[in-house]
């Protein structure tokens, strides 16, 4: 197994997570023998996450190394999953889409995220109404997988820079509307 590096933002190392124990190995073979899932996606990474009332994901797309597609078998609470292109914050934890839409998740439903949805929308879970356990299968990338050097901290083509929030927006607005009242107006 592996497991993601969430202060890299990317996979990290294998042989770290030992292999899945056996009762997640029926669940993935009961999901092949239904015909949910094809034999030769074999996941061998899982997420278990369990959530209080309250409790969100932020919206995200999964890391491009990953197989697709990604599969999420939803337990006890049912909640919607918004999927989308982009999306609005109506308050702390909870989100609408903008462009996208809001899909419930029922108990014991399968949700398979492949082509765009996987790939380039984002998906995010709004404050849970009530207790809510997901289970997240996805196929690690190949042992040779390494990073690629755009997404390495400090690389030579490293040229991202993290958005600016609302409040410096808007702070940098202000500021260029008082550099241009302070200017001597200029007359040719």
């Amino acid at each position: 197994g592996g497991f993601f590096d969430f202060n890299r933002g990317r996979p990290g190392k294998r042989g770290l997570v030992p292999p899945f124990p056996p009762i997640l190995e029926r669940l993935v073979a009961n999901l092949v023998k239904r015909g949910f899932i094809d034999a030769s996606l074999n996941p061998d990474s899982c997420i278990i996450n369990s959530y209080a009332p309250g409790d969100c994901i932020p919206p995200h797309t999964d890391h491009a190394a990953y197989a697709r597609p990604i599969l999420t078998l939803s337990l006890l609470g049912e909640e919607p999953i918004l999927v989308g292109r982009s999306f609005r914050s109506t308050r702390a934890c909870a989100w609408e889409p903008i462009v996208g839409r809001s899909v419930t998740l029922p108990r014991r439903s399968l949700l398979l995220l492949g082509g765009n949805s996987g790939s380039v929308a984002k998906h995010c879970v709004s404050a849970c109404a009530g207790p809510r356990v997901s289970i997240t299968l996805r196929r690690q990338p190949p042992e040779d997988w390494r990073p690629d050097a755009s997404e390495l901290i400090g690389g030579e083509t490293h040229k991202k820079r993290k958005p600016l929030s609302g409040s410096a927006k808007r702070r940098k607005k202000r500021e260029k509307l008082l550099t241009r009242r302070t200017e001597p107006s200029r007359r040719t």
